[in-house]
């Protein structure tokens, strides 16, 4: 109020110099009551104007608070502001744009803005800066500011031309914490990527309600002779024989609701018609915010093949089995007929030897048996005897 009062006492002072300046005129006699009613109108007048000078001084307080409540808004806002030159130039800056630069900002006037821009994206600044300055739009563009001692900053410039075209109006966002989430991400799915391309396996992602194929790495393309690009065409039902396809259907309703996992000697149906079969191992996942199913599909034909010559070579073993027993025991059978008949036989040798035993001893006859391959000679007791022999 100090302020405002010796204000007035200034504009009062500088009227009355102006007013001793002009020229005096001639005033008639008034008369008492005329005064009186001169001076009430004067003394009106000056509350009127002591009344206007109090609310210019209220909007005057009003208009500095605005006033410094816009320049902290402006000096404390998260967004970096800049006024630029048409050679890009700084002529001004907030606190939050010195603090992007790393320094006081009373040390960047008159700054080149592209010093403090990575040398890979200074063809970015100026492309964007000439667009800002011949077109009339709002231009935008992302770059890299680099300072001394700092990280690298990744940014969002928003600028557009005032006035006549001679300043860009320019805002930047720090983006940091986004790029780095991206290049994250983007890490992440190389990852990922390269470990399902790298897969023996084929793998592949579908719809669990459209039933659209939505992935498929190099390894099951190449099992079904189809690009990833024209799978990404396809309904699931594409790649399963019409025949089966609804039990197929069936085993991923039960995978999609994670309720099993494998469904082993599943039919496949190749680009070329030809079918094949697969043990597929599949989990319900969420891929790109949608409920998917992602499954492992492993080639098991040459398997089947073994397993089937293994099975058709142990049914031939099987057959020759059988045929070598039943061959064993007709063997057996006539052997047993055999030992069967030399017992008979046998035994009528022993009859034989012992009437032929009855009748030597009944006859008292000598007799003497010479075996032809040893040369042992056997005698009786009656042949050694008429020898004169004991």
């Amino acid at each position: 109020m100090e302020k405002n009062h010796q204000s007035a006492e200034a504009l009062r002072k500088q009227a009355e110099d102006l007013l001793k300046k002009k020229p005096s005129k001639a005033v008639s006699a008034l008369s008492e009551a005329d005064t009186f009613k001169l001076i009430h109108e004067l003394e009106v007048h000056q509350i009127e104007l002591e009344m206007q000078n109090e609310e210019l001084l209220q909007a005057k307080t009003l208009a500095e608070a605005d006033s410094r409540k816009y320049t902290e808004l402006h000096d404390f806002a998260p967004s970096g502001y800049f006024t630029l030159s048409q050679e890009g130039k700084i002529i001004e800056l907030n606190i939050t744009g010195a603090q992007m630069l790393g320094k006081d900002r009373s040390r960047f006037q008159n700054s080149r803005f592209t010093f403090f821009v990575s040398e890979d994206t200074k063809p970015v600044f100026n492309l964007f800066l000439e667009k800002v300055f011949t077109g009339k739009a709002t231009e935008t563009c992302e770059v890299t500011l680099v300072t001394e001692g700092n990280l690298p900053v990744f940014v969002h410039l928003s600028g557009i031309a005032v006035g006549k075209a001679e300043q860009c109006f320019m805002t930047i966002t720090d983006i940091t914490e986004r790029k780095l989430a991206e290049k994250n991400l983007e890490d992440s799915e190389n990852r990922y990527r390269s470990i399902f391309e790298g897969s023996a396996d084929g793998i592949m992602i579908a719809d669990e309600e459209t039933k659209m194929i939505r992935f498929a790495n190099s390894a099951q393309c190449r099992m079904l002779g189809y690009t990833e690009a024209e799978l990404k065409t396809m309904n699931i039902s594409g790649i399963h024989p019409a025949e089966t396809f609804q039990d197929t259907l069936a085993e991923f309703e039960i995978q999609s609701r994670g309720k099993k996992t494998l469904a082993e000697n599943v039919q496949c149906l190749r680009k070329n018609g030809e079918v094949f079969y697969a043990d597929i191992n599949s989990n319900p996942i969420i891929f790109n915010g949608r409920e998917n199913v992602v499954g492992f599909f492993r080639d098991i034909t040459g398997r089947r093949l073994a397993e089937q010559k293994i099975q058709d070579l142990n049914t031939n073993l099987e057959i020759k089995i059988e045929e070598r027993t039943a061959q064993l025991a007709k063997t057996n059978k006539n052997l047993e007929k055999e030992i069967e008949n030399r017992k008979m036989i046998e035994a009528e040798l022993a009859n034989e030897k012992q009437r032929l035993d009855d009748i030597i001893t009944g006859t008292n006859v000598g007799t003497w048996e010479w075996n032809v391959q040893t040369g042992e000679t056997i005698l009786n007791e009656r042949w050694t005897g008429i020898l004169g022999y004991s």
